[in-house]
């Protein structure tokens, strides 16, 4: 079966599985189903630029969450969030306005990084 049509429950216990390609869906997908299977082949066409996140399956905080949808766009960046780095509580007026969160003080690493890089 296809990893996109995965039937939950589906036993791989004990059995032998191939799994053609190594793509994002093979990478958390042979993990998942390695200390299970009594063995897996894996078939690759060309290696891929992926390695381990050990952080994979963390929650993602709301603040975080806010940070990556919001300021993907350098100029929105620069006109909403470059003016609170350095602030510890947001205004309300602006929390309201643009959705953000109420503190920067989790967030600030990752405000610098963003900043650098617009």
């Amino acid at each position: 079966m296809h990893s996109a049509q995965w039937v939950p429950g589906t036993e791989v216990a004990g059995r032998r599985v191939a799994v053609v390609g190594t793509g994002a869906s093979a990478f958390q997908l042979v993990p998942a189903i390695a200390p299970e299977a009594s063995h897996v082949t894996v078939f690759q066409r060309s290696p891929v630029w992926m390695f381990p996140n050990t952080h994979y399956h963390e929650g993602v905080s709301a603040a975080h969450q806010w940070v990556l949808v919001s300021t993907a766009h350098p100029a929105k960046f620069r006109e909403i969030v470059e003016p609170l780095v350095g602030r510890v509580e947001v205004p309300e007026n602006l929390r309201r306005l643009y959705d953000l969160p109420s503190s920067f003080r989790e967030i600030e690493p990752t405000l610098a990084a963003l900043r650098a890089a617009t």
